[in-house]
């Protein structure tokens, strides 16, 4: 579902507190291009009460909303924005020196609808006490969402406003680590799988940076649940996130159509990828089904759709107690692993796939390189 202007203000309106600290966190989500930010601080949440900016960004490259080089952020969820703008505007031009404001853009966030925008804005740019002024309020917000539909879906989650079919990255592996308590941290399910997980990486930019129609790519491993899980840890690590969603039902192929900006569909079952969105620039990630060695995918053949494999292999049983070695668990789920059997019959599990209670997933071979494994 499209967030709009109107679902920003009633945010505001119905959840003040929330919309206070939270929209540091949206702001700072929206900000956050890997590749070209080279400082960035949104403090959020309960940390709303430091002293000093509410935002400091710092980007070799700028788009509609994100000023290129030093850029200076207040933001404020008064339901009159002019008061509070022009008295943050004033308390920064004077704490702040000269040489800094020549070479910085000053922007203020609200979450309201500012009518008097435009004018603020012009009186502000008339006194030329700043690099550039900008100010972006609820409807500036929508349109800044449409750009990033993964951060969008993940605020409409929050906002309660989910669109059938689709889950953020975070929603998808906070359902899946919390089957266990503590939950599993992506860490810990990534310990030891290094050179599957930058194998995995590597597909990943190499399918994004080529402008071809869409690239299949099929995680092998013995549980489905943790195949998806596996690449959307590590999608969250590799900086990709803000492209990437994963479709949990064939209607959710609508919503990666409607966005073009999504580069990445992690599909949460095999099945749900029978009938996917085709278009350029478009990698989908897809598990097996249980037991398969491969999946029926369209685009079969040797053509860009031909699916390509990464097998996680299992863990050797030659590796500590029980074939099992113990990655860097964090200490709550030390004493739990003991009392965990490995599975009889089958090949022993990953420490934290055991924990979860899912299905064996593949454990990197250290004596095997990450070619080995992916062909």
């Amino acid at each position: 579902m499209k967030i709009t202007a109107s679902h920003i203000v009633e945010w505001a309106n119905t959840y003040a507190r929330e919309a206070q600290d939270q929209l540091p966190r949206l702001i700072r989500r929206l900000c956050f291009y890997p590749d070209a930010i080279h400082a960035i601080s949104f403090p959020a949440g309960d940390s709303i009460y430091r002293p000093g900016w509410d935002g400091v960004l710092s980007s070799e490259k700028g788009n509609a909303w994100i000023p290129v080089g030093e850029s200076r952020w207040e933001i404020g969820c008064d339901r009159d924005p002019t008061p509070k703008a022009s008295a943050d505007y004033h308390k920064r031009t004077k704490e702040t020196g000269e040489e800094e404001r020549s070479i910085s853009t000053f922007v203020f966030v609200t979450p309201r609808r500012w009518s008097k925008k435009s004018v603020w804005l012009a009186e502000r740019h008339a006194k030329g006490q700043w690099k550039d002024v900008r100010a972006y309020d609820g409807d500036d917000l929508e349109q800044w969402l449409e750009q990033t539909p993964a951060v969008a879906l993940q605020f409409a989650e929050e906002l309660g406003l989910i669109g059938p079919g689709v889950e953020s990255l975070s929603r998808h592996w906070d359902s899946w680590s919390r089957q266990c308590n503590p939950a599993i941290t992506a860490d810990a399910f990534l310990a030891g799988r290094t050179p599957v997980r930058d194998a995995l990486a590597e597909k990943i930019r190499s399918a994004l940076s080529q402008p071809v129609s869409s690239h299949f790519l099929t995680i092998r491993a013995d549980s489905v649940e943790e195949a998806a899980a596996f690449a959307v840890a590590v999608v969250m690590a590799s900086g990709l996130r803000d492209q990437v969603l994963v479709v949990t039902e064939p209607e959710g192929w609508r919503y990666v159509e409607a966005n073009p900006q999504i580069g990445i569909a992690i599909a949460a079952r095999a099945e749900t990828a029978q009938n996917p969105v085709l278009r350029e620039g478009l990698l989908i990630i897809v598990p097996p089904r249980h037991g398969r060695p491969g999946c029926e995918l369209q685009g079969g053949g040797t053509g860009p759709g031909t699916p390509r494999y990464l097998r996680i292999r299992t863990c050797p049983r030659r590796h500590g107690r029980g074939g099992i070695r113990r990655p860097a668990l964090c200490r709550e789920h030390r004493p739990l692993l003991d009392r965990v059997p490995p599975p009889a019959g089958r090949e022993p599990r990953h420490p934290a796939s055991r924990l979860a209670g899912c299905a064996p997933v593949g454990h990197a071979d250290p004596g095997v390189s990450a070619q080995g494994m992916v062909r």
